[in-house]
């Protein structure tokens, strides 16, 4: 398992920094409950995860300016 820091939780889901990236930036979006796939997530935990996303998108349009 690689070793990870927690970079933020929310209520069903929290964004990991993985110590071994596999590229610059590289961040893992993970449900607190696990499912085998997206498909088996409640709707609230996709919400979520799709704020994470564009949170995730904000952040870097703002380094970029």
């Amino acid at each position: 398992m690689i070793p990870t820091i927690i970079c933020s939780i929310g209520t069903y889901s929290y964004l990991a920094c993985p110590k071994g990236q596999l590229t610059n930036g590289h961040v893992l979006i993970i449900p607190i409950y696990h499912r085998q796939n997206t498909l088996q997530l409640e709707k609230e935990v996709l919400e979520e995860i799709s704020q994470f996303k564009n949170a995730l998108i904000q952040f870097i349009l703002r380094l970029s300016e």
